[in-house]
Protein backbone atom coordinates (compact mmCIF):
# COMPACT_ATOMS: atom_id res chain seq x y z
CA UNK A 1 0.00 0.00 0.00
CA UNK A 2 2.83 2.35 0.93
CA UNK A 3 4.67 1.60 -2.32
CA UNK A 4 1.51 2.29 -4.33
CA UNK A 5 1.04 5.63 -2.57
CA UNK A 6 4.63 6.61 -3.36
CA UNK A 7 4.08 5.72 -7.01
CA UNK A 8 1.00 7.98 -7.15
CA UNK A 9 2.96 10.81 -5.52
CA UNK A 10 5.68 10.42 -8.15
CA UNK A 11 3.10 10.52 -10.92
CA UNK A 12 1.53 13.66 -9.47
CA UNK A 13 4.92 15.34 -9.11
CA UNK A 14 5.77 14.54 -12.73
CA UNK A 15 2.40 15.97 -13.87
CA UNK A 16 2.89 19.13 -11.80
CA UNK A 17 6.41 19.59 -13.20
CA UNK A 18 5.20 19.02 -16.77
CA UNK A 19 2.37 21.53 -16.31
CA UNK A 20 4.74 24.11 -14.80
CA UNK A 21 7.21 23.72 -17.66
CA UNK A 22 4.37 24.08 -20.16
CA UNK A 23 3.17 27.30 -18.50
CA UNK A 24 6.70 28.72 -18.47
CA UNK A 25 7.18 27.80 -22.13
CA UNK A 26 3.83 29.36 -23.05
CA UNK A 27 4.64 32.59 -21.19
CA UNK A 28 7.99 33.03 -22.90
CA UNK A 29 6.49 32.12 -26.26
CA UNK A 30 3.81 34.81 -25.78
CA UNK A 31 6.43 37.31 -24.63
CA UNK A 32 8.57 36.65 -27.71
CA UNK A 33 5.55 36.99 -30.00
CA UNK A 34 4.63 40.30 -28.34
CA UNK A 35 8.15 41.67 -28.79
CA UNK A 36 8.02 40.68 -32.46
CA UNK A 37 4.65 42.42 -32.81
CA UNK A 38 6.01 45.65 -31.30
CA UNK A 39 9.10 45.42 -33.50
CA UNK A 40 6.78 45.20 -36.52
CA UNK A 41 4.87 48.24 -35.24
CA UNK A 42 8.14 50.15 -34.82
CA UNK A 43 9.12 49.32 -38.40
CA UNK A 44 5.70 50.44 -39.65
CA UNK A 45 5.97 53.64 -37.61
CA UNK A 46 9.46 54.46 -38.88
CA UNK A 47 8.50 53.70 -42.47
CA UNK A 48 5.49 56.03 -42.25
CA UNK A 49 7.51 58.84 -40.66
CA UNK A 50 10.28 58.40 -43.22
CA UNK A 51 7.80 58.62 -46.10
CA UNK A 52 6.35 61.82 -44.63
CA UNK A 53 9.81 63.34 -44.21
CA UNK A 54 10.62 62.55 -47.84
CA UNK A 55 7.37 64.17 -48.99
CA UNK A 56 8.06 67.26 -46.85
CA UNK A 57 11.46 67.78 -48.44
CA UNK A 58 9.73 68.81 -51.63
CA UNK A 59 7.22 71.11 -49.94
CA UNK A 60 7.95 74.83 -50.20
CA UNK A 61 6.89 75.65 -46.64
CA UNK A 62 8.48 72.64 -44.92
CA UNK A 63 11.50 74.64 -43.73
CA UNK A 64 9.27 77.15 -41.92
CA UNK A 65 7.83 74.46 -39.64
CA UNK A 66 9.29 74.01 -36.18
CA UNK A 67 10.70 70.70 -34.97
CA UNK A 68 7.61 70.26 -32.81
CA UNK A 69 5.30 70.92 -35.75
CA UNK A 70 7.16 68.34 -37.84
CA UNK A 71 6.81 65.84 -35.00
CA UNK A 72 3.07 66.45 -34.69
CA UNK A 73 2.58 66.11 -38.46
CA UNK A 74 4.43 62.81 -38.34
CA UNK A 75 2.32 61.58 -35.43
CA UNK A 76 -0.90 62.49 -37.26
CA UNK A 77 0.28 60.70 -40.40
CA UNK A 78 1.08 57.62 -38.32
CA UNK A 79 -2.31 57.53 -36.60
CA UNK A 80 -4.11 58.01 -39.90
CA UNK A 81 -2.07 55.22 -41.48
CA UNK A 82 -2.76 52.83 -38.60
CA UNK A 83 -6.46 53.71 -38.64
CA UNK A 84 -6.60 52.97 -42.35
CA UNK A 85 -4.93 49.58 -41.85
CA UNK A 86 -6.74 48.73 -38.60
CA UNK A 87 -9.98 50.76 -38.25
CA UNK A 88 -10.22 50.16 -34.49
CA UNK A 89 -6.92 52.02 -33.95
CA UNK A 90 -7.97 55.56 -33.04
CA UNK A 91 -4.89 57.06 -31.38
CA UNK A 92 -1.29 56.62 -30.29
CA UNK A 93 0.01 56.72 -26.71
CA UNK A 94 3.54 58.09 -26.40
CA UNK A 95 5.57 58.22 -23.17
CA UNK A 96 9.10 58.70 -24.46
CA UNK A 97 10.88 58.59 -21.09
CA UNK A 98 9.49 55.08 -20.48
CA UNK A 99 10.00 53.90 -24.09
CA UNK A 100 6.23 53.42 -24.33
CA UNK A 101 4.81 53.87 -27.82
CA UNK A 102 1.52 52.07 -28.49
CA UNK A 103 -1.35 52.16 -30.95
CA UNK A 104 -4.59 52.78 -29.04
CA UNK A 105 -7.68 50.78 -29.99
CA UNK A 106 -11.35 51.18 -29.17
CA UNK A 107 -13.66 48.20 -29.48
CA UNK A 108 -17.39 47.59 -29.29
CA UNK A 109 -16.85 46.41 -25.70
CA UNK A 110 -14.15 46.51 -23.02
CA UNK A 111 -13.36 42.81 -23.34
CA UNK A 112 -12.05 42.15 -26.85
CA UNK A 113 -8.70 43.95 -26.53
CA UNK A 114 -7.97 42.31 -23.20
CA UNK A 115 -6.67 39.36 -25.21
CA UNK A 116 -6.28 40.70 -28.75
CA UNK A 117 -3.51 42.92 -30.11
CA UNK A 118 -3.96 46.10 -32.13
CA UNK A 119 -4.14 44.10 -35.39
CA UNK A 120 -7.10 42.12 -34.03
CA UNK A 121 -5.13 38.89 -33.60
CA UNK A 122 -5.37 36.88 -30.39
CA UNK A 123 -2.68 37.57 -27.82
CA UNK A 124 -3.00 37.23 -24.02
CA UNK A 125 -1.08 40.49 -23.44
CA UNK A 126 -3.86 42.36 -25.22
CA UNK A 127 -3.60 45.95 -26.48
CA UNK A 128 -3.85 49.46 -25.12
CA UNK A 129 -7.48 50.44 -25.59
CA UNK A 130 -9.85 53.30 -24.86
CA UNK A 131 -12.97 52.65 -22.80
CA UNK A 132 -15.89 51.94 -25.14
CA UNK A 133 -17.90 54.76 -23.51
CA UNK A 134 -15.33 57.43 -24.28
CA UNK A 135 -15.27 59.83 -27.19
CA UNK A 136 -12.47 58.79 -29.57
CA UNK A 137 -11.19 62.38 -29.66
CA UNK A 138 -10.75 62.37 -25.85
CA UNK A 139 -13.28 65.13 -25.34
CA UNK A 140 -14.84 63.53 -22.26
CA UNK A 141 -14.26 64.72 -18.71
CA UNK A 142 -12.37 61.49 -18.01
CA UNK A 143 -10.89 59.37 -20.81
CA UNK A 144 -9.69 55.94 -19.72
CA UNK A 145 -6.96 53.86 -21.37
CA UNK A 146 -6.52 50.22 -20.32
CA UNK A 147 -3.42 48.05 -20.56
CA UNK A 148 -2.15 44.92 -18.84
CA UNK A 149 0.74 45.03 -16.37
CA UNK A 150 2.94 42.18 -17.67
CA UNK A 151 5.85 41.05 -15.50
CA UNK A 152 8.22 40.87 -18.46
CA UNK A 153 7.84 44.63 -18.82
CA UNK A 154 5.19 44.68 -21.54
CA UNK A 155 2.28 47.08 -22.03
CA UNK A 156 1.71 49.20 -18.87
CA UNK A 157 4.32 47.61 -16.60
CA UNK A 158 6.68 50.58 -16.93
CA UNK A 159 4.10 52.91 -15.35
CA UNK A 160 5.34 51.60 -12.00
CA UNK A 161 8.06 54.25 -12.26
CA UNK A 162 5.46 56.91 -11.50
CA UNK A 163 5.14 55.69 -7.91
CA UNK A 164 8.16 57.92 -7.28
CA UNK A 165 7.13 61.61 -7.00
CA UNK A 166 10.65 62.70 -7.94
CA UNK A 167 10.43 60.76 -11.20
CA UNK A 168 7.07 62.38 -11.99
CA UNK A 169 8.54 65.86 -11.46
CA UNK A 170 11.34 65.01 -13.86
CA UNK A 171 8.97 63.50 -16.45
CA UNK A 172 5.57 65.16 -15.93
CA UNK A 173 3.92 64.67 -19.34
CA UNK A 174 2.09 62.00 -21.31
CA UNK A 175 1.21 62.44 -25.01
CA UNK A 176 -1.75 61.01 -26.90
CA UNK A 177 -2.12 61.66 -30.63
CA UNK A 178 -5.68 61.20 -31.89
CA UNK A 179 -6.94 61.35 -35.45
CA UNK A 180 -7.48 65.07 -35.03
CA UNK A 181 -5.04 66.50 -32.51
CA UNK A 182 -2.11 66.07 -30.14
CA UNK A 183 -3.15 65.96 -26.48
CA UNK A 184 -0.51 66.60 -23.82
CA UNK A 185 -1.37 65.66 -20.24
CA UNK A 186 0.36 66.67 -17.01
CA UNK A 187 0.58 63.86 -14.43
CA UNK A 188 -1.17 64.95 -11.23
CA UNK A 189 -2.13 61.68 -9.52
CA UNK A 190 -0.87 58.13 -9.10
CA UNK A 191 -2.92 55.77 -6.96
CA UNK A 192 -3.92 52.19 -6.24
CA UNK A 193 -7.60 51.38 -6.07
CA UNK A 194 -10.04 48.52 -6.13
CA UNK A 195 -11.02 47.28 -9.59
CA UNK A 196 -14.66 47.97 -8.77
CA UNK A 197 -14.09 51.55 -7.61
CA UNK A 198 -15.77 54.19 -9.78
CA UNK A 199 -12.70 55.94 -11.21
CA UNK A 200 -13.56 55.27 -14.87
CA UNK A 201 -16.74 57.23 -15.56
CA UNK A 202 -16.55 59.42 -18.70
CA UNK A 203 -18.32 62.26 -16.86
CA UNK A 204 -19.72 63.15 -13.44
CA UNK A 205 -22.49 65.26 -11.98
CA UNK A 206 -21.47 67.76 -9.29
CA UNK A 207 -21.81 65.31 -6.39
CA UNK A 208 -20.08 62.54 -8.32
CA UNK A 209 -17.21 64.82 -9.23
CA UNK A 210 -16.65 65.88 -5.64
CA UNK A 211 -16.59 62.25 -4.52
CA UNK A 212 -14.25 61.22 -7.34
CA UNK A 213 -11.83 64.12 -6.78
CA UNK A 214 -11.84 63.55 -3.01
CA UNK A 215 -11.04 59.83 -3.35
CA UNK A 216 -8.21 60.43 -5.82
CA UNK A 217 -6.75 63.16 -3.63
CA UNK A 218 -6.86 60.86 -0.61
CA UNK A 219 -5.13 58.00 -2.46
CA UNK A 220 -2.65 60.11 -4.43
CA UNK A 221 0.96 58.98 -4.01
CA UNK A 222 2.16 62.34 -5.33
CA UNK A 223 0.81 64.25 -2.36
CA UNK A 224 -0.46 67.76 -3.05
CA UNK A 225 -0.94 67.57 -6.83
CA UNK A 226 -4.53 68.50 -7.73
CA UNK A 227 -6.91 68.80 -10.66
CA UNK A 228 -10.04 70.87 -11.07
CA UNK A 229 -13.50 70.60 -12.54
CA UNK A 230 -13.26 71.45 -16.20
CA UNK A 231 -9.87 69.77 -16.68
CA UNK A 232 -9.65 67.04 -19.30
CA UNK A 233 -8.48 63.94 -17.44
CA UNK A 234 -6.65 60.95 -18.89
CA UNK A 235 -6.71 57.83 -16.68
CA UNK A 236 -4.28 55.02 -17.42
CA UNK A 237 -5.73 51.91 -15.80
CA UNK A 238 -3.82 48.67 -15.28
Amino acid sequence: MKRKTLQWIKVLLVLVLAWSLFKIYTYYKNDRAYKNLMATYAEERDRTLSALATAEQGAEDSETLSTEAHEILGAQALVEHLHHEYPHVIARLLISNLDMDFPVCQGADNAFYLDHDYTGAYHPFGAVFLDKRNDKDLEDENSVLYGHNVESGAVFHALDAYRDPAYVKEHPEIVVDTLGARCIYEIVAVYETDAYEDYRSPSYDDAGWEEFASKVSHMNLLGDETFQRGDKILTLST
